[in-house]
């Protein structure tokens, strides 16, 4: 066989192992999705639903912008976000989907709660509060509208912690900023 054809055949190969190992992986992702984000992919072809994941090499683009953000704390421990949003749905399926989500998130560990004028936004985690580790952390908007945020990846409850307080940080900044 010529050298030439040899080398051609073991691109071929390879680019076929590289395409079935990306396959598997997305495959192996597809099966391994938590409640909330099996609800995602399942509301996903709604009128009027917004999905964005960022994950690999897109995610570590972002991760310099994040870092004056109090998602810095946790920038290094994230795998993969998923951003969820339903605008101009219809008032039927924004029901089904907030009764199946909370119904999913009862199972969750509600960290907080924040009402800001008319939004409402809560944070929650995928642990009970005696474990040190979380995999899943939502963010559930459900006023003005819905949307989800899911953050995964290996966290601690200490970087949780740490991202508190640099968004109380911030917080106290705006206030400062605006008083002036």
């Amino acid at each position: 066989m010529a050298k030439g054809t040899k080398r051609f055949l073991s691109s071929i190969i390879a680019a076929l192992f590289f395409i079935h190992g990306i396959d598997a992986y997305a495959a192996d992702k597809k099966e391994n999705l938590s409640q909330i984000e099996a609800l995602i992919e399942s509301s996903k072809e709604t009128k009027g639903v917004n999905v964005e994941k960022i994950e690999g090499f897109t995610l570590k683009l972002a991760k310099p912008f994040m870092k004056k953000t109090p998602m810095a704390a946790i920038m290094n421990d994230l795998d993969r976000m998923i951003m969820f949003s339903m605008e101009d749905t219809s008032a039927q399926d924004d029901s089904l989907f907030v009764d199946k989500a909370e119904k999913i998130l009862k199972d969750y560990f509600k960290i907080t709660e924040t009402r800001k004028d008319d939004s409402l936004t809560s944070i929650y985690i995928d642990i009970s509060p005696e474990e040190n580790t979380f995999s899943e952390m939502v963010m559930y908007i459900t006023k003005p509208g819905i949307a989800l945020m899911i953050f995964k990846g290996s966290f601690t409850l200490e970087s949780l912690k740490k991202m508190g307080e640099l968004s109380q940080q911030m917080e106290k900044k705006e206030n400062t900023m605006e008083s002036k």
